[in-house]
C-alpha cells in the first residue's frame, strides 16, 4: 500500500469513528441525564487521537519536518 493508501484508509476509518462517537454521546434512552455509552465514546476517542497521530506519522516520519 502506499502512503497515499494508507491515508485514505485512515481517513475512512476516521469518519467511521466519528458515526459511533456521535452515536455514544446521545443522550440515553432510558437514564435522563446520561450518554449512550460514554465507555464507547471515550475508546473512539482514543482512536481518534491514534489515527491522527499515524497521519501525522505519515507526513513526518519520525517527527522530522522537510
Amino acid at each position: 500500500m502506499t502512503n497515499l493508501e494508507v491515508r485514505e484508509k485512515l481517513l475512512q476509518a476516521q469518519d467511521l469513528l466519528a458515526d459511533v462517537y456521535h452515536w455514544a454521546k446521545q443522550p440515553h434512552t432510558k437514564f435522563t441525564g446520561m450518554d449512550m455509552n460514554r465507555q464507547i465514546a471515550r475508546y473512539t476517542s482514543n482512536a481518534d487521537s491514534s489515527i491522527n497521530d499515524s497521519l501525522e506519522e505519515l507526513e513526518h516520519p519520525n517527527g522530522c519536518m522537510p
